[in-house]
């Protein structure tokens, strides 16, 4: 394992939206509810899956809708539920998560990439195939990326192969998995010791303490999952970022010795009124004004995109204008650093080589999908 610094690429790559999907009239091809999954495949064609609307479509190049992707029913390539997650992993293919469900495929190389969806069988998988996004490792083995974590055990990680249906599981323990009470958040005083013992048994303390926490700009975890496997870890408060290969085995340490910028009062102001929505909501939340930092955490988020980069989010001293990152390959190196308009959330990782899709959300919570195109051209001094 190696520690690695920003490399000594300077470059600061622009990016700009060059396209926009959905509308709020009334074609219901471009309205959305909740995106869950976005997917670019190599003719520039756009998949978006849904939760609220129960499909995946497909868009042009041009944003134009050409194609449905199954529908919520019960037939056998239909979502029981809703389809999730959505890429295109390293075969090529286009996978899809029903969630709770199956797992379904299509070429995108295909014509009429529709007619060629078809269920994957999967063996014993179960359940655990179908809460996040999916995996292909170096042998063939499907992945379910978010894994079964363990305080006591470490994370469980399940693979299954797609040429016979083994399934093969390894645990390991995972570096930067603190407790909350190491991470300082607090836990509401409503809950009973019945109700934390019960949470113990079942590993779920975490979610006690994150029905009231973390306060706005303070510490949280952050994971982003690889298509091939990897897995990253983090925390907002330090610039470190620990990364693991599709067997839980560490690979190297990304570090920085960076601070977050400060809070602008009205970033102060915006903060506490959040958080006096939660004590409305909340009786017993456990934090109060006093508890917003000065500073934002030097990290914001963290996602690999579809050509294996890690990009990891900063929070910006220009945030209201404009959102960064850097951006990292496969061995750790820093290769550029980039920023895009404010507002379009990459969160979900389709980005493959200059092109990337996000989601804009409006104060009304109205979806859209949004191309960005990242340039050569380095940013103003």
């Amino acid at each position: 394992m190696r520690s690695s610094p920003a490399g000594s690429a300077q470059e600061t790559v622009r990016g700009a939206i060059d396209l926009t999907i959905g509308r709020t009239e009334a074609d219901e091809r471009y309205l959305f509810g909740r995106i869950l999954g976005l997917a670019l495949d190599a003719l520039g064609r756009i998949y978006v899956s849904d939760r609220q609307i129960g499909s995946v479509r497909g868009y042009g190049s041009a944003g134009e809708f050409l194609f449905q992707l199954g529908r919520t029913g019960d037939g056998p390539l239909e979502y029981k539920r809703y389809p999730s997650s959505t890429a295109i992993l390293p075969d090529g293919h286009l996978w899809i998560v029903s969630f709770e469900d199956k797992v379904l495929r299509a070429d995108p190389a295909q014509n009429d990439v529709s007619a060629g969806l078809e269920v994957v069988p999967v063996g014993s998988s179960r359940s655990w195939l179908y809460d996040g996004l999916l995996a292909l490792d170096a042998e063939r083995m499907l992945i379910a990326t978010g894994g079964e974590p363990d305080r006591r055990d470490g994370l469980r990680r399940r693979r299954v192969s797609l040429r016979d249906g083994r399934t093969v599981s390894k645990t390991n323990p995972w570096a930067l998995q603190p407790t909350p009470e190491e991470m300082g958040w607090r836990l509401s005083p409503k809950f009973s010791r019945a109700e934390l013992a019960e949470a113990e048994e079942w590993n779920a303390v975490g979610y006690l303490y994150g029905l009231g926490g973390p306060p706005p700009y303070g510490t949280d975890r952050l994971m982003a999952f690889s298509t091939d496997g990897r897995v990253a870890l983090a925390v907002t408060t330090t610039y470190r970022v620990d990364i693991y290969d599709s067997l839980l085995r560490p690979v190297t340490v990304i570090e920085r010795d960076e601070r977050g910028p400060q809070l602008t009062a009205a970033e102060r102001r915006n903060a506490g009124v959040l958080m006096a929505d939660r004590r409305r909501e909340e009786k017993y939340y456990p934090y109060g004004d006093g508890d917003i930092p000065d500073r934002k955490p030097p990290l914001r988020d963290l996602w690999f995109d579809r050509d294996g980069r890690l990009w990891v989010e900063r929070y910006l001293a220009n945030e209201p204008r404009e959102q960064g990152a850097d951006v990292y390959g496969a061995d750790g190196n820093h290769l550029f650093s980039t920023e895009w308009p404010r507002g379009v959330d990459f969160g979900l990782g389709a980005i493959r080589g200059d092109t990337g899709l996000g989601i804009q959300t409006d104060a009304l919570g109205i979806q859209r999908v949004a191309r960005v195109r990242f340039g050569g051209e380095e940013a103003d001094a």
